[in-house]
Formats: structure tokens, C-alpha cells, sequence
């Protein structure tokens, strides 16, 4: 609230003349205006010295102005988004479990594309530094974690594989278009036996 300016500038509480024309307390009036049910932030007379404010939940002594600690908040916020309500739902892809023999393929498809990351050119070695020794990626390309066809997958870093989890349709044209183009594979060996599957660089 805008105030305008005054001609007898005096405190309208104890009649102390004032020295601004815009100001209505001196300050010894002031101070006790904004203390007690004037606060910003009062809370039915609750502070933090006379008032125990506990956890709704866990009990857990909080902040008088919460009603639960910040681990109760979390997992309550933790719940609403799980399932169908997080934002990277994608339909309980997620449910789905790798092929039993994906660990002997990742290590045939690193063996394949040279230990080098098909989209960006990252080495083995670059990879393990900055990741903390953690090895190439195979990325399977139609997105099913049981399809340990030859042709299904392909040697990523980690950042290429995370930024082919979104925008799926793009990356899938992308890479089935890549893979095709660089390699051929037999399509009529069985996608489950690692060692049957021979692939010839074109």
C-alpha cells in the first residue's frame, strides 16, 4: 500500500513526531506492531521456544510451521510419482528383464563395433575413466530387453544410451538404419544362442 506523503508527520500510535513525511510509527511503535498477531508469520500463537511441533507420521521433532520431517515429505512425494505417475513411465517397460545370455552378447557387440561408442566415438578407455571403469553399453535398438539378436543391438556410451530413452521412434529409425548400413548378420540363427549368430562388416 502506497502511503502518501503526510504534512504533520507524528506517530499515529504514541503521537511522537516523526522525521519522515511517509512513514505512520516511530520506531519503538513499529517494533511492537509487527511483534504477536501483526507478524508476517504467525501461527496461532505457536513459536518455536513454548511449542512442540511433531511429525504427523513418524513422531520426529520438526520445525513448529511443518506438519512432517523431510524424510515422511519425501517418501510421500516418492509415492505419487511411481508407476503410471512418473514422469518417465513408459508403459512397464521397466518390469521387463534382461535375456539371460544379454551379459555374453554386450561383451560380442563391444568385441563387434571395435569398443567404441557408435554415435559419438568414445573409447573403452575413455569410457572406464570418466565413468568410474564402467564399461560400454549395449543398447538394444527396438527398446525389448529379451531380443539379443546381433542385429537388436549396438555398442553406446552411457550418454548416447540415456538420450535414446526419450524421443524412442527417432533413435530406433536411427540406429536400425546405422546398424543395417554398417553391418549384416544372419537373420535365420536363433536370437538366443550367443554363439551361433555370424556377422560380415560391409
Amino acid at each position: 500500500m502506497k502511503i502518501k506523503r503526510r504534512q504533520n508527520p507524528i506517530c499515529v500510535d504514541c503521537g511522537k513526531k516523526l522525521t519522515s513525511h511517509y512513514i505512520l510509527r516511530c520506531r519503538d511503535c513499529w517494533v511492537r506492531f509487527v511483534i504477536g498477531k501483526n507478524a508476517t508469520y504467525y501461527k496461532h500463537g505457536r513459536t518455536c521456544k513454548d511449542y512442540k511441533n511433531y511429525c504427523i507420521d513418524c513422531g520426529k521433532k520438526i520445525d513448529y510451521r511443518s506438519k512432517r520431517c523431510i524424510q515422511c515429505q519425501g517418501k510421500i512425494l516418492s509415492r505419487q510419482r511411481q508407476g503410471k505417475n512418473s514422469p518417465s513411465w513408459k508403459g512397464g517397460l521397466n518390469k521387463q528383464g534382461y535375456h539371460y545370455l544379454f551379459p555374453i552378447m554386450a561383451k560380442i557387440i563391444r568385441l563387434r563395433d571395435n569398443f567404441e561408442c557408435q554415435e559419438c566415438g568414445m573409447t573403452q578407455e575413455e569410457h572406464r575413466f570418466k565413468y568410474k571403469n564402467r564399461p560400454l553399453e549395449a543398447h538394444h535398438i527396438n527398446y525389448n530387453k529379451g531380443d539379443c539378436n546381433p542385429g537388436n543391438l549396438i555398442t553406446l556410451c552411457k550418454k548416447c544410451n540415456c538420450r535414446a530413452n526419450f524421443n524412442r521412434d527417432y533413435w530406433y529409425a536411427y540406429y536400425t538404419y546405422k546398424i543395417e548400413e554398417k553391418y549384416s548378420w544372419d537373420n535365420s540363427s536363433n536370437a538366443t544362442d550367443a554363439e551361433s549368430f555370424t556377422y560380415v562388416i560391409t
